[in-house]
């Protein structure tokens, strides 16, 4: 990794939210964080951390209160669903390229999603 290459902490689960995100969220302040997270995961040279608790992306979640999920236990069961299916652990450092590619080969052409976050608000969206 050199100087001029950027690594996120990122959720596993996001892992699959950023692949299915096309402006649909909580507020405007967070579509617009979440656009930019999305961009910003598909240039080349951006990296990953596979983080446990509040990532990158909450940040700008309104349900992020004082850097916990007010659904921490759902979200938590996301991301340990993540984690198991794709092979991975927290701590895990790797390309958002890869670790995106990782989650389609593993979740989502096995048409895992349900087992993943079926109860998520927003499965909906990834159903499309």
């Amino acid at each position: 990794m050199s100087n001029s290459e950027v690594i996120w902490n990122i959720r596993p689960h996001h892992g699959l939210c950023v692949q299915h995100f096309h402006g649909e969220g909580y507020d405007e302040a967070f579509v617009a964080h979440m656009t930019e997270m999305v961009a910003a995961l598909n240039r080349s040279g951006t990296w990953v951390r596979l983080t446990e608790g509040a990532d990158d992306i909450c940040s700008a979640c309104p349900h992020c209160v004082d850097g916990v999920c007010e659904d921490e236990a759902k979200v938590k069961r996301f991301d340990s669903q993540v984690l198991a299916l794709g092979l991975l652990h927290y701590g895990d450092v790797l390309t958002a390229r890869d670790f995106t590619r990782r989650l389609r080969h593993t979740i989502l052409y096995q048409n895992r999603m349900g087992e993943v976050c079926g109860d998520c608000q927003w499965a909906w969206i990834c159903q499309q």
